[in-house]
């Protein structure tokens, strides 16, 4: 039993210890974490002063060094932010000197930094529409007021819009109607036109001397 006893005993204080160990280490990241919080409110509170108080001579007393320190870096990161600016407006320029549009109406080249079109004047304005309007693919649907390409099923265009399906049915509506056919005039009317006899009663045409009676209203000829 004296054997037992001891490894059991053993075993109990490995366990102990091994909870200890976990409990340590993990206490020892909370405290971590708890100083890196102090810390990033310390540096906000600090700054917030430094702004606050650094014109402040009689706060700034004892302390003109780190003042004075604190003003130096600002300046140099002023002065690093302003190249970067710079370096990136030149990278801009370059690029936008390195594109080119082709003129719509004459074909010519024009720089992306030029006013106009150097051949025939057209404005720049103008030539970046032309090049960023949408290309009609082939079997496209088309928008009908704008001429714009849509895509199937589109029931507005994404150019200027308009619903498309009513403005359809506007423009059905309102579409002047098909000329009427033209109407044959009557045979009597054809008839007296020429010159010939009709019947006094209805027009039909007839022959003096050979009909006493109209073939078609039976009234008596003379």
């Amino acid at each position: 039993m004296g054997f037992l006893d001891n490894l059991s005993s053993s075993v109990n204080r490995g366990v102990a210890s091994a909870g200890r160990t976990t409990e340590t280490f993990r206490l020892k990241n909370q405290l971590n974490d708890i100083n890196k919080q102090r810390q990033a409110l310390s540096a906000q509170l600090g700054a917030s002063l430094y702004e606050m108080t650094r014109d402040n001579p009689e706060l700034r007393a004892g302390r003109e060094g780190l003042y004075d320190s604190i003003a130096a870096l600002d300046a140099q990161r002023d002065a690093i932010n302003a190249q970067i600016a710079q370096i990136e407006e030149q990278q801009r320029l370059q690029q936008a000197q390195a594109q080119v549009f082709i003129c719509p109406k004459c074909g010519g080249r024009v720089g992306a930094t030029d006013m106009f079109c150097m051949t025939c004047g057209l404005p720049i304005d103008q030539v970046r529409a032309a090049a960023s309007a949408p290309v009609m693919q082939p079997g496209q649907a088309a928008c009908p007021k704008c001429g714009a390409p849509m895509n199937a099923g589109d029931t507005f265009c994404m150019s200027c819009g308009t619903n498309v399906k009513e403005f359809q049915a506007a423009q059905a509506t309102s579409a002047p109607a098909a000329p009427a056919a033209p109407v044959s005039a009557p045979a009597e009317q054809q008839a007296s036109a020429d010159g010939g006899t009709v019947c006094p009663s209805c027009g039909t045409p007839y022959t003096p001397g050979a009909d006493a009676f109209c073939a078609n209203c039976g009234a008596k000829l003379s």
